[in-house]
């Protein structure tokens, strides 16, 4: 079932309408430290969910508003299923890969309280002078880990 929603959500990026876009200034730096603070510093999991879901909204803000709430709401569900009784313990920083001076490609392990991994994945494209998040990926498959990091683990 989680294979089928993360492909879902992967081609409800490419073809959302209605672009507005969100302002980084710097990507990585604002995006970082926003994941860090939700996942991380908020002491109960439920808010460390909700402000991660605030996050995609306003990072995905060049999609329409129901469009962006509606994949940020799955991609939440598909964390907090993850996660589940356990909590969040780190962000590992994993590639930072830029092409040219128009996309942008991170990637972090979350690992939760038991040591267990999941990718994510994010891509920003910068539009008219300005960055916003253009796909997410979540993933626990270890060969899909592999292939999106170009390296074995």
């Amino acid at each position: 079932m989680y294979k089928f929603l993360l492909r879902l959500l992967i081609a409800t990026c490419f073809i959302a309408s209605n672009p507005t876009f969100a302002k980084f200034e710097n990507v990585n730096d604002k995006f970082e430290q926003s994941l860090q603070h939700c996942l991380i510093n908020e002491d109960f999991k439920e808010e460390s969910l909700g402000c991660f879901n605030a996050l995609l909204i306003d990072s995905f803000s060049f999609f329409n508003g129901e469009a962006a709430t509606n994949l940020s709401n799955q991609l939440t569900d598909i964390l907090k299923s993850w996660v589940a009784d356990k909590d969040f313990y780190a962000i590992h920083p994993l590639l930072t890969e830029k092409r040219g001076s128009i996309v942008e490609r991170r990637a972090y392990f979350i690992e939760d309280d038991s040591g267990g991994l999941v990718l994510l994945h994010v891509t920003f494209i910068k539009r008219l002078s300005e960055w916003s998040l253009n796909s997410v990926y979540l993933t626990t498959k270890k060969a899909e880990m592999e292939q999106l990091l170009g390296f074995y683990f």
